[in-house]
């Protein structure tokens, strides 16, 4: 549950000692049928607060099993430095015998240190 709806995630922390500026990134579908739709890419400091980087709303590009697909993040978020990032969905995936299994197995995250 996440605000009082049904949601997954995927985080990645890389560490104290880093803040990344995300200006671009990855994910990688696993070798299911399960295509996510609709999810949040988030970066936060504190791993409490989060800052939504991109909004994807009924999404299409995943469509196939082992699919890449990257996407830029635009804006003034695009210079906020993080320690946290992490893919929230915010809906389910195509796959109706478990819709809210978060089906990425890659993440690659681009932009500059600080």
């Amino acid at each position: 549950m996440e605000g009082g709806r049904n949601a997954s995630w995927w985080m990645v922390d890389i560490g104290p000692d880093h803040q990344l500026m995300c200006n671009y990134y990855t994910l990688r579908q696993d070798g299911s049928r399960a295509f996510i739709r609709r999810w949040n890419f988030q970066g936060s400091l504190d791993g409490k607060n989060w800052t939504n980087l991109r909004v994807h709303e009924n999404d299409q590009t995943i469509c196939k099993p082992g699919q890449f697909a990257s996407w830029p993040i635009t804006g003034s978020n695009a210079l906020l430095p993080f320690r946290f990032f992490r893919v929230l969905m915010t809906g389910p995936t195509t796959d109706d015998t478990n819709p809210w299994n978060c089906c990425i197995c890659f993440l690659e995250l681009y932009g500059y240190f600080r």
